[in-house]
C-alpha cells in the first residue's frame, strides 16, 4: 500500500496503482518533486548555463505560484502547474531543440512512479507543452505558465536576463552572437509576445513596452553613432 494513502479511502488507476487525490498527496509530491529537480540541477547543470539553470525555474515556480493566487484555483489546479513549473525546462540538458517534450516526458514518468492520477499527468505534460515557443496555451493553466516562463520580459530583470541568454548561446554553440543581431532579436520577441491572463497583462505589460523602448533607443543611437563615423570617413 502506498504511504501517502494509507488510512484513507482508495482511489485507484485503471491499472490498479492507487492515485494521487488529496491535499496532503499533493503536498507530500510537490516537496519530492522539488528535491528532484534540485537534485537534477545539482547535478548536470554547468556554467554554461547563464539562464537555463535553477535560478530560473525557481523563478518560474515562483511567478506561477504568483499568478495562480490571483485566481484562486484549487489544490489540484495548483498541484499541476507547480509540478509543471518545475519540469519544464529540465529536458534542456538533454536536448536544447524541443526540450519541453523531453521535460515533458521526464516529468510523466516522475508523476506516474509516485501513482499521480493519469488524468494529471497529462495537464502537468499539456502545460509543459505549451511554454514551446511560440506559446500556444489551450487554457487557463497553460496560460499561466507560459506567462511565468516570460514573466521577466515586463519586469526589471529582463535586461540581466536577455544578455544571460544570449551568453549562454555562445557558449553552448561556440558561436558568437553580435550585438546588433541580438538586439534585433530581442526587439522582434517583444513586439510579437503577449501575456495571456489578465493579471499578467495589467502588471506587466506597460514594463515590457519601457523594454522594448530601451531596446529601440539604444539601437537608434547605433545607428546614428555608426552613420556619423561613416560621414566623417568621407570628409
Amino acid at each position: 500500500m502506498n504511504a501517502i494513502n494509507e488510512g484513507r479511502d482508495q482511489h485507484f488507476s485503471s491499472d490498479g496503482n492507487l492515485m494521487t487525490t488529496t491535499t496532503e498527496d499533493f503536498s507530500k509530491v510537490a516537496e519530492e518533486i522539488k528535491k528532484h529537480v534540485r537534485k537534477v540541477f545539482h547535478d548536470i547543470i554547468s556554467t554554461r548555463h547563464k539562464y537555463h539553470n535553477l535560478a530560473h525555474t525557481e523563478g518560474v515556480v515562483e511567478a506561477a505560484a504568483k499568478i495562480a493566487n490571483h485566481y484562486k484555483l484549487s489544490e489540484q489546479e495548483l498541484f499541476i502547474l507547480d509540478a509543471a513549473a518545475w519540469f519544464h525546462d529540465i529536458g534542456y540538458f538533454t536536448v536544447i531543440e524541443n526540450h519541453e517534450e523531453k521535460g515533458a516526458a521526464q516529468a510523466e514518468s516522475f508523476l506516474r512512479e509516485k501513482g499521480v492520477d493519469e488524468e494529471i499527468i497529462t495537464k502537468v505534460k499539456n502545460c509543459i507543452l505549451a511554454t514551446r515557443m511560440p506559446q500556444q496555451p489551450a487554457n487557463l493553466l497553460e496560460q499561466i505558465l507560459c506567462d511565468a516562463d516570460l514573466f521577466h520580459l515586463g519586469t526589471d530583470q529582463f535586461i540581466t536576463n536577455n544578455k544571460a541568454v544570449r551568453k549562454e548561446i555562445e557558449e553552448l554553440t561556440g558561436y558568437k552572437i553580435k550585438k546588433k543581431i541580438w538586439r534585433g532579436q530581442s526587439i522582434e520577441l517583444l513586439e510579437q509576445h503577449h501575456f495571456f491572463t489578465d493579471y499578467c497583462n495589467q502588471l506587466l505589460e506597460e514594463k515590457q513596452q519601457e523594454n522594448l523602448n530601451l531596446l529601440k533607443e539604444k539601437m537608434a543611437v547605433k545607428k546614428n553613432h555608426k552613420e556619423d563615423d561613416d560621414l566623417k570617413k568621407k570628409l
